[in-house]
């Protein structure tokens, strides 16, 4: 995976880069007493790819320190090259204790992201996370990756009926601000039924695959034990994938937001959650389809994502549902779920989410 680093100097802007991937950086503390460093930046790379921004800080000159997302904002993830790039560092916020003028800076850029098409010519962001690439979006396909068409617009008893793939999504006459369905997929997804996980002929594009339960625990590993700028735990992963979009969020700025698809976060009962998008995975609510198709508005609440069944003669059968999702009220993820019903298939009629995976070196 590729790095690259620099190092800054708030009061010298002292500095040491790599193929001049870093360019025209001013660092510059506030002089409000706040403890505020505004950073700017060019940064040139390859064209097409996307990059997440890393902060370490030393005060002693020798032991560098992750400097944690809250105390962040900006062009911090999923940054293009290009110019005119800027960071806010509140140094006060994250480091009360120990905050000096005489900071070291030291700035990595990380391969972030990229792009994939399905077979519908769909375009969507994707997020590097490890020796993960996920997709940065829900997928919103309507065939197999043959060019077979995936069922839809069922009724209640025909969706409770089928024991083949079907999607169905938000019906855009629920949802102010959009004008079809078309637009209503584009930023919510498709809902799949579990059927289509295991149709032979394929839901994500060709060198892509649903996730399993393995993979999304591989995930949440790396964030917690092996990011190295990393300070989340199991009760706080989530807030690493969720997007920052929100209606009520300390981080202020773009991230406020008053349209759909955005979390409901509520700061005044719950001040500590709300999203960082720390990896450019932006996770927002998109609700679920129940067992008789019927789609719940997702009123900013919660979202729901499928992972692959596990193979024949694990856990329940081939036919078990997992599934993971991420709520507006906590900052965990939310545990996978077996079957609620007790029985294989009635799990496959819910309609959840869908991101494809693949693996990188």
């Amino acid at each position: 995976m590729k790095k690259i680093s620099l190092f800054l100097l708030t009061l010298f802007f002292v500095l040491s880069l790599k193929a001049n991937e870093f360019t025209n950086i001013f660092v510059e503390q506030r002089d409000d007493g706040s403890g505020i460093v505004d950073i700017t930046y060019d940064f040139s790379a390859a064209t097409g790819t996307l990059y997440n921004m890393s902060l370490e800080v030393t005060f002693d000159g020798v032991d560098f320190h992750p400097i944690a997302p809250v105390g962040l904002s900006g062009d911090i993830v999923r940054v293009a090259p290009g110019t005119g790039h800027s960071i806010v560092w509140n140094g006060m916020l994250t480091h009360p204790d120990t905050y000096s003028e005489g900071a070291v800076i030291r700035m990595t850029a990380n391969l972030a992201a990229g792009f994939m098409n399905d077979i519908d010519g769909n375009t969507y962001a994707t997020a590097v996370i490890g020796n993960q690439e996920w997709m940065a979006e829900n997928l919103r396909v309507t065939r197999y990756r043959d060019g077979d068409q995936i069922l839809t617009d069922l009724n209640e008893e025909k969706w409770l009926a089928i024991n083949e793939g079907a999607f169905t999504q938000l019906p855009y006459e629920e949802m102010p601000g959009f004008n079809s369905n078309e637009e209503v997929r584009e930023a919510f997804g498709a809902l799949y039924n579990g059927w289509t996980l295991v149709d032979e002929r394929e839901l994500c594009p060709f060198g892509w695959r649903v996730p399993a339960r393995e993979d999304m625990l591989q995930l949440i590993d790396y964030i917690i034990n092996d990011y190295t700028y990393s300070n989340f735990t199991e009760e706080t992963v989530g807030q690493a994938l969720k997007s920052c979009r929100g209606t009520d969020t300390p981080l202020g700025g773009d991230c406020i937001v008053s349209e759909q698809p955005a979390w409901a976060y509520d700061i005044t009962n719950y001040p500590e959650v709300y999203g960082l998008d720390s990896f450019g995975f932006a996770a927002l609510p998109t609700s679920f389809a129940g067992v008789d198709g019927q789609v719940y508005p997702p009123a900013g609440a919660d979202g729901f994502w499928w992972l692959a069944p596990p193979d024949e003669g694990e856990g329940w059968g081939g036919n078990s549902s997992y599934f993971y999702s991420l709520d507006f009220s906590t900052n965990a993820i939310m545990p996978f779920t077996y079957n609620p019903f007790g029985t294989e298939e009635a799990g496959f009629q819910f309609g959840y989410s869908v991101r494809c995976i693949r693996d990188v070196d």
